[in-house]
């Protein structure tokens, strides 16, 4: 692809959504290896992940600790995020702003999208995440929803949580997985939660995709 081929590529955004244990890096690598053939460049904006930047309780979240731990801590953070904020699109948000760091760390305009590039917003959980990104991006933004049966998720989950743990004996951690996932079950009942099954009805493609994802 030339120079004068790229500028003329419009920046496109994916957002990717699975429930708890659905390992949407399995997705999340296809979709960049497809972007890379037609010429695209790619950045990974991981919203748990950023929230970890917040220097502030409780969101001074930390990389070690235990998976379920890890796991508890990073669901609380984004349901108190959303309701200081008061916006259930909170998460998106700090993508778009990481995004925007990116664009300037590029040699560009934080405000000007980029040519043949795409950003991957992993993973969004409400429906409000997907709507604001639709209003920026328009026919630009498209939905990838991974699905994983329930019993392989949890049965997936335990092992990474066993692993976190370093330990192989992965039932014993099948209770506490079980758990997790119905915490991310039920949480669309609660207003400022995840609600990952309303979020995935408007998704653009449903792909199949195992094991675990934060």
């Amino acid at each position: 692809m030339t120079e004068a081929d790229s500028r003329t590529r419009p920046e496109l955004a994916f957002g990717l959504v699975g429930p708890l244990g659905t390992d949407t890096s399995l997705v999340e690598d296809r979709l960049k290896h497809a972007l890379a053939v037609v010429g695209y460049t790619t950045e990974t904006l991981r919203l748990s992940r950023l929230m970890r930047e917040i220097p502030k309780e409780p969101w001074s979240l930390l990389a070690d600790g235990s998976r379920d731990h890890e796991i508890r801590s990073h669901i609380s953070a984004g349901n108190e995020l959303r309701r200081v904020l008061g916006r259930n699109d909170a998460l998106a948000l700090l993508g778009l702003g990481a995004l925007r760091e990116y664009r300037e760390k590029s040699g560009g305009d934080a405000n000007r999208q980029l040519p043949a590039f795409a950003a991957i917003f992993r993973s969004l959980k409400r429906p409000e995440e997907i709507e604001t990104l639709r209003r920026i991006y328009g026919p630009a933004f498209f939905v990838i929803a991974a699905h994983s049966p329930r019993n392989r998720r949890v049965k997936d989950l335990a092992k990474n949580i066993a692993e976190g743990h370093f330990d192989n004996h992965a039932e014993k951690y099948q209770a506490t997985a079980e758990t997790l996932v119905a915490v991310d079950e039920s949480e669309a009942d609660d207003e400022a939660g995840k609600d990952v099954r309303k979020a995935f009805s408007l998704a653009d493609v449903i792909v199949n995709a195992p094991t675990t994802d934060l």
